[in-house]
């Protein structure tokens, strides 16, 4: 006597909330990218095996070539499938994303982005004074050079004088 459909719960299993933790948005990218690779794989095997097999020779080969054949085909397109279920995996997992761990990937990124710009700003000021004092060592030199102009005269004349 079956249990199933007789009464509330009766049958049925529930999981348990997992205590592991979750993993991060770079494995699960890794596991993916993994079986997608293992998959690709796969088929090119078995499409390979499949043209290898479809060599023609005599009677007694040709039917083992044939079931060697339909074996490969019958691989490529469960790797097909395999592959079709990835994408919906992938889908689902855009969809029902765990929102505390993309935050908190955001957070980190921002906080790298973050102090990338520091760096960049801090390396821009250094710059800056760097090009001030060679543009102006570079103007006393020109003005130093020029006969009839005197460095005194270049430090205290204004743009009106000039």
């Amino acid at each position: 006597m079956s249990m199933r459909g007789r009464g509330r719960g009766r049958g049925r299993t529930t999981a348990l909330p997992s205590r592991t933790r979750n993993p991060s948005a770079a494995e699960v990218r890794q596991r993916y990218q993994k079986r997608l690779m293992d998959l690709g794989q796969v088929m090119m095997d078995s499409f390979k095996g499949t043209i290898a097999s479809a060599e023609i020779s005599d009677r007694a080969t040709n039917s083992r070539n044939e079931f060697q054949a339909q074996v490969e085909t019958a691989k490529l397109a469960q790797a097909a499938e395999a592959i079709l279920k990835l994408n919906s995996e992938l889908k689902i997992a855009m969809i029902v994303q765990d929102i505390g761990e993309s935050s908190q990937d955001d957070r980190a990124t921002k906080k790298a982005f973050d102090e990338d710009t520091r760096k960049a700003k801090e390396q821009m000021a250094s710059l800056r004074d760097n090009v001030a004092t060679t543009l102006t060592a570079l103007e006393q030199h020109y003005y130093r050079s020029v006969p009839h102009v005197r460095v005194h005269d270049v430090e205290t004349a204004t743009p009106m004088q000039e």
